[in-house]
């Protein structure tokens, strides 16, 4: 599918979900200044989808991620407008007078599915990319959610603002080094039963990561029941 094809889709998708928006029961009850500018904006629909187009060709159409923990959730390439920390804005007025601004991802999901959101909704990036605004790329969560995808941005090589980032110790702690978990009492009985040392094991980030000047070896994951000393001197050698 080309990237022309993929927009079509999205602006079909969002023309049919706009037409069939309905105001929930609790709209009014619900309402603030923000809810009803999104609500003029589904009325509007041609003027919108006019304004969802050109976001979508205005954006730089990104290669696909490598074969990665983020390309398993976001396969294809990415639209991005703007930074990772400074994302592109759409700027409006809303009914009361008052000039504002959103992310155009955000704008993009609220468009795209003709969904009004909360202040306590996050639109989340499944790729990871803050300035991406492909609309299969988004999704909706809580704050809680959204700081979630910051730790796993980090398992997936990249930063908590989406760009690559080299994964150390301190980058997965944030308190300036690694720390090993400790074992808890039910897991040192079920070794002890099991004629398993009671050593707390290798774990995974402590040799993980290396320059590429080094043997592999030295990058593997590593989780042993032998004496972490005697296992790193293996390592090593």
């Amino acid at each position: 599918m080309t990237q022309t094809q993929a927009i079509n889709d999205w602006l079909e998708v969002a023309d049919k979900n706009i037409a069939n928006f309905t105001k929930s029961p609790f709209h009014d009850q619900l309402l603030t200044e923000k809810r009803a500018f999104h609500t003029e904006v589904f009325r509007n629909k041609e003027r919108t989808l006019k304004a969802l187009s050109a976001l979508f060709h205005k954006a730089e159409k990104a290669k696909p991620f490598d074969l990665t923990m983020s390309r398993t959730q976001a396969p294809f390439g990415c639209w991005e407008l703007g930074t990772q920390t400074s994302p592109h804005q759409v700027n409006s007025v809303l009914p009361t007078g008052r000039a504002t601004g959103e992310e155009a991802y955000r704008f993009v999901f609220i468009v795209v599915n003709a969904q009004l959101l909360n202040s306590s909704d996050f639109v989340r990036h499944t790729c990871y990319n803050r300035k991406c605004l492909r609309p299969d790329h988004l999704t909706v969560g809580s704050y809680a959610e959204n700081r979630q995808d910051d730790e796993t941005r980090i398992y997936a090589g990249r930063g908590s603002m989406g760009q690559p980032t080299i994964l150390t110790g301190s980058s997965l702690t944030g308190r300036g080094s690694w720390k090993k978990p400790k074992m808890s009492a039910v897991h040192l009985e079920a070794r002890r039963k099991a004629g398993l040392s009671t050593a707390d094991p290798t774990y995974a980030c402590s040799d993980a990561i290396r320059t590429s000047n080094q043997t592999a070896k030295r990058s593997v994951t590593r989780m042993s029941d032998k004496d972490p000393k005697q296992t790193r001197k293996k390592s090593l050698t």
